[in-house]
């Protein structure tokens, strides 16, 4: 009977010839549609800017920019090959957002297409090869990997992980030059490598793949891997220190080693539970924690589920290798972001699953297939029931990607379930971002809302932020930022003083109070502010401007002129820094000097319009009337208010003089 059995299933498991071609093509086809959305979105605020918006290294093509890729870290990581690809798309493309999103849909269906073909080296069956990567395409967990810019490096690392891993298979095989494919996967194991540091877990499955395949664990089959660990050590190492030197690795004082392993089992359970119901994602998962304390008690059972899920596979499948694989892959290539390491202030993300998930998928298609041979009677009603559960599967990818539209779209439905105090930021950031593009579009009125609406919700976010983390660190400063926004000095004031007490060394906590308090009048509370900066930071050139605008304000001339002189120093090339150097000196009586430095402002700034008026008085000052009349003139011509009176005076005394 089990010999039987085992002849009759590799057959059962083939197909027709053209489904060697129909699969992969179904494969392409349902990927590509359910994530198609991904196609029309713009970047969001989170990590994006740093990447690609904001980030002069990508923008063009030098050999200054290629060093800076392969030197230094970007967003706390160690990716040249990822920057390399932002780099590549944005000199042969342009910075528009649909280029980056369809090269990471291209990524993503590669690679669905590569774990088609690895499951087919593995199992030789085609139906449990569909399906593994059909749900490794189509899944909603994966949208964010495809959907959002700043997870390239995700897509990128699996497709030279899966390169890697279908090279080893066709080396253990001995297929054509078997050393030639040692290379090559050795290869792309350092591609990998270069794209993301999470893929030196690769050695490890291959030990994973030689159990399926039946290898057997010899001295030859260890050795062969020890070049691939040994890469993994090094890379791992250096992308711990680039890691903890940016700031993204937390104290270990913050959650105590327990807390963390608790924290670690209840973002596996999460990640299982997502997996088989991928409701209510999120672009960022918190910490459950409030004040520093866990607030919900499913982080205590977490450990008593997990272990009810190991008793389980110990207790009936503890002899089913497709199982113990597909567990093993999915724990090893999730294990370094279950925050045993604690890296970033997310419990969980959902781009995690982007790899490990395989091992589940391959689980669910081995137990299909299975199932469906077994119960040869019911097979229409079994695939029928395949066909929509991928269905919904496809229906939530696909909304799930438009919700990636931008961030007040992507922020807006995330925070309804799961509120977190960095995304509130980054919708106020958001509100604030659209008012300013919507200025410069001049489509303010076309859209119906006032300026005033988006400073209004970027305030509302910013004080939730605050609300859920008071030390948030730009939260107090952001809220006082667009209070003055808003008018509002008095409240902006008191949301900076919460800033300073939260971040005392913050030298922009006490600049950016001191200009508000010198908005106000208060020149004095304004004068120690600004004074306080200069002390923590003597080369700041925000510092000297202002607190020159205060010396001014309190008569004290020459402390004014001795800071405008010291902008200047810090900044030769400050049009402002020379205009204002110049209404100085002209309080001071020195208006020959006061002309010479409103003749450098308008040669470095020739659309100040407001130093042609100060450059009238100081010509006034020296006499020349002709002079200042003609500076009057320009200025008014050039759209600057000029009191008419002013002007009335200079034309009569021009006529005078005549």
């Amino acid at each position: 009977m089990q010999k039987a059995k085992q002849k009759k299933q590799p057959a059962s498991a083939k197909r027709p010839a053209q489904s060697k071609y129909l699969f992969p093509a179904l494969i392409v086809l349902i990927t590509f549609v359910s994530l198609s959305p991904t196609l029309f979105n713009d970047f969001v605020n989170l990590d994006d800017p740093q990447y690609v918006v904001s980030n002069p290294v990508v923008q063009s093509f030098s050999g200054e920019n290629l060093k800076a890729i392969f030197s230094q870290a970007f967003v706390g990581n160690y990716q040249p090959q990822t920057m390399l690809s932002y780099l590549l798309e944005y000199s042969f493309f342009g910075k528009g957002a649909g280029t980056f999103h369809f090269f990471s849909l291209l990524f993503h269906v590669i690679n669905t297409l590569l774990v088609y073909f690895i499951i087919m080296k593995l199992t030789k069956n085609q139906v449990v090869a569909f399906i593994t990567a059909i749900l490794f395409g189509i899944h909603p967990l994966h949208v964010e990997s495809v959907a959002w810019v700043s997870a390239r490096k995700d897509v990128l690392y699996t497709l030279w992980f899966l390169l890697s891993l279908w090279f080893y298979l066709a080396h253990v095989k001995q297929e054509g030059s078997s050393k030639k494919y040692y290379v090559l996967a050795m290869l792309c194991f350092v591609f990998s490598l270069l794209s993301k540091a999470q893929a030196v877990i690769l050695p490890v499955t291959f030990f994973l793949a030689d159990y399926l395949i039946g290898r057997k664990l010899n001295r030859k089959t260890i050795i062969e891997k020890v070049p691939f660990f040994v890469m993994a050590l090094i890379f791992g190492f250096l992308a711990y220190k680039i890691q903890e030197k940016s700031g993204a690795v937390q104290d270990y004082a913050y959650f105590k080693p327990w807390q963390r392993i608790l924290f670690s089992c209840y973002g596996l359970v999460n990640y299982f539970y997502k997996t088989l119901l991928p409701i209510d994602l999120s672009c960022f998962y918190p910490y459950p924690e409030t004040n520093d304390k866990i607030n919900t008690n499913w982080v205590y059972m977490a450990p008593l589920i997990l272990a009810a899920v190991g008793f389980v596979i110990w207790k009936y499948f503890r002899r089913a290798k497709e199982v113990l694989f597909g567990m093993a892959f999915f724990l090893l290539t999730i294990l370094l972001v279950l925050q045993l390491i604690p890296v970033g202030d997310a419990v969980m993300a959902d781009r995690y699953t982007y790899l490990s998930s395989i091992g589940l998928f391959f689980i669910v298609g081995h137990y299909f297939w299975k199932w469906s041979e077994k119960n040869a009677a019911n097979t229409k009603t079994i695939h029928g029931a395949g066909f929509v559960v991928l269905g919904v599967l496809c229906i939530l990818s696909f909304n799930r990607s438009r919700l990636w539209k931008d961030s007040i779209t992507l922020y807006s439905h995330d925070l309804q379930t799961h509120p977190a105090a960095i995304i509130y930021n980054n919708l106020g950031v958001a509100y604030i971002d659209e008012e300013k593009l919507n200025k410069a579009n001049n489509s303010t009125a076309g859209k119906g809302k006032d300026p005033k609406f988006y400073f209004e919700e970027a305030s509302k976010n910013f004080t939730r932020t605050v609300e859920l983390k008071p030390r948030f660190p730009s939260g107090y400063k952001n809220k006082a930022l667009t209070h003055e926004l808003l008018g509002e000095n008095d409240k902006a004031v008191e949301a900076f003083n919460m800033a300073v007490t939260y971040f005392p060394n913050d030298e922009n906590n006490y600049l950016f109070r001191g200009k508000v308090l010198l908005k106000m009048g208060r020149n004095e509370d304004a004068l120690a502010d600004l004074s306080k900066v200069i002390t923590m930071n003597a080369a700041n050139p925000d510092a000297y401007y202002a607190r020159a605008q205060v010396y001014g304000n309190l008569g004290k001339l020459q402390n004014s002129l001795d800071d405008m002189n010291k902008v200047l120093e810090l900044k030769p090339g400050l049009p402002e820094g020379y205009g204002n150097r110049g209404i100085v000196l002209s309080m001071m009586g020195r208006f020959q000097e006061a002309i010479k430095d409103f003749d450098e402002s308008l040669r470095l700034n020739p659309a100040a319009t407001n130093t042609y008026m100060n450059r009238s008085l100081a010509w006034k000052g020296l006499g020349n009337i002709q002079a200042a009349l003609q500076d009057a003139l320009t200025a008014k011509a050039k759209g600057n208010p000029v009191d008419e009176a002013y002007l009335q005076q200079l034309q009569t005394l021009a006529a005078q003089n005549k």
